[in-house]
């Protein structure tokens, strides 16, 4: 809201909403608040603006640095996630052994395939070999092994640049 209001009060408005350029405004709420999806702008009579935005879905908490983060599907943190933020869903975790990486809001963090695989790698762990997930580690933002300790105390490694119903289906072969 405030982004718009100072938009629309800059000087350039000239006291018109024709005279704002919409795609510029989106851009600009877009990057000033990475947990936008997406953000229309329209014009309607009687001087108003209208605008629309689709806020992002969290799909994994990213523990790093001693922080969680909401992590959308695009491997993007978007926002610190605190206790009065947490869905009503439970998110995997995911802890980043790494203690100096440094995460940016709005930056990308991981591979869209490495959140894709942490998302559903509980479930499909579950099914597989009958046990709970205890703790899911990365050794770093940039690895592409995910390391899943059960609560029976079975160690599970995952290749990050695999599909991981492959990797479920070698599992289930081995047990």
């Amino acid at each position: 809201k405030k982004i718009v209001e100072n938009k629309v009060n800059d000087t350039t408005f000239r006291g018109s909403i024709f005279f704002v350029q919409a795609d510029i405004l989106e851009s600009e709420i877009e990057s000033a608040l990475p947990q936008v999806r997406t953000v229309h702008v329209t014009r309607k009579l009687s001087e108003t603006l209208k605008v629309y935005v689709q806020e992002k879905e969290p799909r994994i908490l990213l523990y790093s640095s001693g922080d969680y983060y909401f992590v959308d599907d695009k491997g993007v943190p978007y926002e610190e996630a605190t206790l009065d933020k947490l869905p009503g869903t439970i998110l995997p975790v995911i802890k980043n052994d790494d203690a100096q990486a440094k995460v940016t809001l709005g930056t990308a963090a991981l591979d869209p395939s490495f959140v894709e695989i942490a998302y559903n790698i509980e479930q499909g762990v579950r099914e597989t070999v009958g046990a709970g997930v205890a703790d899911i580690r990365i050794p770093s933002l940039a690895a592409k092994e995910i390391y899943v300790f059960l609560d029976n105390n079975w160690k599970i490694m995952f290749d990050a640049s695999r599909p991981i119903d492959q990797q479920l289906e070698v599992v289930r072969e081995l047990l």
